[in-house]
C-alpha cells in the first residue's frame, strides 16, 4: 500500500442520535481535525497542527501537491489551502467567500474564446458564499463553484459559480471525462420526500450539460460520495437519513446504465464513509462498526464487507483516505460560458417525449403553451422579515418568467435570464397545468441547451428531425426584468378575489355549500385558505373531494367549479369571476397553492 493521507477527527464521547439528511455542512470537522499521512511502514505524520480544523484532502494528478479545507481560528471561515506533500509551502486559495469545502481538482482547462490557449489549473469546491437560505432549511443552501489555481493572462484569478439550485449541492466528484458529479438536494412531493430528493446529478465543471446521472427510483434516497472505478462503475455512499454524517451502506451503478443498473455491495452491519478507487481496481473506505471510531478498510467485493484494516486509531475517526500517487489527468473542458452576456437559448424537440405515467393522459396536440417559473432564493439577512407562519413553507420564492406557445409537434424554442433557476410546466387549452418539472434548472448565461423531450426515456436517441420552432425561427423571449414577474400567492393574489365575489355568499353561520371562505385569522393563514386546503367537504368528512390539489389546477375542484364544470346549480360560478381573475386563481394552484409567496 502507498501512503494515504486523510483526515482525523477528534472522537466523539456520545455519537448523535439518528438525524436526517440535510446539506453538505451537516458533518462539520470538529476543532482538532487534522490532516495525517500514513507511510507504508505505519509511521503517522500530522500536516496541520497549526489549524483550528482542515480535513477533505485531495491529491493533485502528478501527485505532488494537496488540496484542503482548512479553519485556521474558531471564528474564521472554512477555506481552500494548498500546501506540498509533507505540509510545507501552505497558500490559501479561498478568501472572504463564506464557508468554502470540498476542495477537488480539476484538469487544466480554458474559458478564453476564440483560441482558448489559456489553459490553467482549476479546482472546483462547495461554498455558501451566495449567503441563500435553503429552501428546504433552514441552513444555508451551498453551491459548486471553479477558481483557477494560475493567473490567466488579463484576466488574474477567477471564481465562478457553477450550479444555481435553490437547496444545496455538495460531495462532488471529478470524473475521467472531465465532468462533475455532484450530490444534489432537490424539492419534491412533501407527502413522499418532506426532507426533499436527493439526486446525483452530472455536467461539466462550468455548470453547463448538467443532467440526471442516478435518482431516487433505485436504493436509498441519499446518494453521495460517490467515485469512479476503473471498471467505468460508480460507487457511492447511501441512506435513509439514519447518520448525521452522510454515512451507510456501499452499492454502484453502471456508467453504460445508471438509471437501470442499481447494484447494493455492503451487507451486514456497520458505516461506510468516503470510498476511494486504488489503480488496482480495489476499493478503499472508511468504515465503523457499533461503538468502533472510523478507521480505514479496503473494501471485499466478493464478501461484501471490510477487508483489510490498513489503520485505525481508538481515539480519532479516520475518515476521508486518498492514496498519495500519480493518476490519470481527467479529459479537459473547455468552458462555453460568455461572461458578457445574460441570456441563454433553450430548445425542446418534443413535450410529448417521455416515460413518466401521467405523460400516457396526455393526447398529442393537447399541449398548448408552456410556463416558466423562475425560483428565487431568500437572503440570510431576510429571514427577519419572515413572518412566523411562513417558516413551515419553501424557503424561497417563485415569480412567473412567462408563457411561450409549443408547436403542434411539440416543439418550443425559448430565450431566458441566464444563471436564473426555474423549472417548466405544460399548459392545456385553458392555461392549466398538464404536467410539472420536478427539478430546478438553469442555463449559463451565453450558452444553449436542447432537451428531448419532458423526462424522456434517458436511454434512447431522439428522433432526427428539424422541429417546428427551428423551421419558423419563432423564438420566444422571456427576459421581463425581476421586478415585473409576476408572483403569486393566497395572500396578496386570490383572498382580494374570494373577498370581493365570494365570501358574502360562504361565511357566516350556514356557509354556502359548507364552505367557509371568511378572511378571519387564523393562527397559520386565516379561515378561507384553510378551508380550501383541507381536501375535503366540510360536513361531509366521508366524501374525498379536494378544493385544491397543490400543483394541478385541473384536477381541483375549486377550478372546475369556477370554470362552471360540470354545467348544474353551482355553474353560475363561472360567471362572477373575470378571465384574469380565474387565471390568477389557476397559476396560484399549479404553483403550489402557497399562503404567501
Amino acid at each position: 500500500m502507498t501512503s494515504l493521507v486523510f483526515t482525523q477527527m477528534p472522537r466523539q464521547s456520545e455519537r448523535p442520535a439518528k438525524a436526517t439528511p440535510t446539506f453538505q455542512f451537516r458533518d462539520t470537522p470538529p476543532k482538532g481535525s487534522r490532516i495525517a499521512v500514513l507511510s507504508p511502514g505505519g509511521t503517522l505524520s500530522i500536516l496541520t497542527a497549526e489549524f483550528y480544523a482542515a480535513a477533505e484532502p485531495d491529491v493533485r494528478f502528478d501527485g505532488k501537491k494537496i488540496l484542503f479545507s482548512g479553519k485556521q481560528g474558531s471564528k474564521d471561515n472554512w477555506n481552500i489551502w494548498e500546501m506540498d506533500l509533507d505540509g510545507k509551502n501552505k497558500k490559501q486559495v479561498t478568501e472572504h467567500f463564506g464557508d468554502c469545502r470540498e476542495p477537488r481538482y480539476l484538469a487544466t482547462s480554458s474559458i478564453t474564446p476564440p483560441e482558448f490557449e489559456d489553459k490553467v489549473r482549476w479546482i472546483t469546491f462547495t461554498s455558501n458564499a451566495a449567503n441563500t437560505l435553503d429552501e428546504l432549511g433552514p441552513d444555508l443552501s451551498t453551491a459548486l463553484y471553479a477558481r483557477n489555481l494560475e493567473p490567466i493572462q488579463g484576466r488574474g484569478l477567477i471564481t465562478r459559480r457553477s450550479t444555481f439550485n435553490l437547496s444545496s449541492d455538495f460531495s462532488p466528484t471529478v470524473l475521467q471525462d472531465g465532468r462533475i458529479l455532484f450530490t444534489s438536494r432537490q424539492k419534491g412531493d412533501p407527502r413522499r420526500y418532506p426532507n426533499g430528493r436527493f439526486l446525483l446529478l452530472a455536467g461539466n465543471w462550468d455548470g453547463t450539460g448538467v443532467n440526471l446521472f442516478c435518482g431516487t427510483s433505485q436504493g436509498a434516497i441519499l446518494k453521495t460520495m460517490a467515485c469512479e472505478m476503473p471498471d467505468r462503475t460508480l460507487v457511492f455512499v447511501e441512506s435513509e437519513g439514519e447518520t448525521p454524517d452522510g454515512s451507510g451502506r456501499l452499492a454502484r451503478v453502471s456508467f453504460k446504465r445508471p438509471l437501470h443498473s442499481y447494484q447494493l455491495l455492503s451487507k451486514g452491519k456497520g458505516w461506510y464513509r468516503n470510498p476511494v478507487p486504488l489503480i488496482d481496481g480495489g476499493l478503499l473506505v472508511s468504515y465503523r462498526a457499533d461503538k468502533e471510531p472510523y478507521g480505514l478498510y479496503g473494501f471485499d467485493f466478493d464478501k461484501g464487507q471490510p477487508g483489510e484494516k490498513i489503520f485505525q486509531d481508538p481515539n480519532w475517526e479516520s475518515v476521508g483516505a486518498v492514496p498519495l500517487e500519480t493518476r490519470t489527468e481527467p479529459q479537459g473542458l473547455i468552458s462555453s460560458v460568455v461572461d458578457s452576456e445574460s441570456t441563454a437559448d433553450v430548445q425542446c424537440l418534443n413535450v410529448y417525449d417521455s416515460d413518466q405515467l401521467e405523460s400516457a393522459e396526455i393526447k398529442k396536440g393537447e399541449v398548448k403553451r408552456v410556463r416558466l417559473v423562475e425560483g428565487v432564493p431568500i437572503l440570510k439577512q431576510r429571514i427577519g422579515e419572515i413572518a412566523p407562519q411562513m417558516l413551515s413553507l419553501p424557503w424561497s420564492r417563485t415569480r412567473i418568467l412567462g408563457e411561450a406557445p409549443v408547436e403542434p409537434d411539440g416543439s418550443f424554442f425559448l430565450k431566458l435570464p441566464g444563471d436564473t433557476p426555474f423549472y417548466i410546466q405544460t399548459l392545456n387549452e385553458e392555461g392549466m397545468a398538464l404536467m410539472n418539472m420536478s427539478n430546478w434548472i438553469w442555463i449559463r448565461r451565453g450558452t444553449s441547451r436542447g432537451c428531448i423531450g419532458c423526462h424522456e426515456n434517458k436511454e434512447l436517441a431522439p428522433e432526427n428531425r428539424v422541429t417546428e420552432a427551428l423551421v419558423k425561427l419563432r423564438q420566444s423571449a422571456m427576459l421581463i426584468p425581476p421586478e415585473q414577474r409576476r408572483v403569486v400567492s393566497f395572500r396578496k393574489t386570490v383572498l382580494p378575489i374570494i373577498e370581493a365575489h365570494c365570501a358574502s355568499c360562504h361565511s357566516g353561520k350556514a356557509p354556502a355549500g359548507h364552505l367557509e371562505l371568511a378572511s378571519t385569522p387564523t393562527k397559520q393563514s386565516n379561515k378561507a385558505y384553510e378551508s380550501l386546503m383541507a381536501g375535503r367537504y366540510a360536513g361531509a368528512a366521508d366524501v374525498e373531494d379536494p378544493y385544491v390539489v397543490p400543483g394541478s389546477a385541473r384536477k381541483s375542484r375549486l377550478i372546475q367549479v369556477l370554470m362552471g364544470k360540470p354545467a348544474g346549480p353551482g355553474s353560475r360560478h363561472s360567471e362572477l369571476l373575470k378571465d384574469e381573475e380565474k387565471k390568477a386563481i389557476v397559476e396560484w394552484i399549479d404553483l403550489g397553492a402557497r399562503w404567501e409567496n
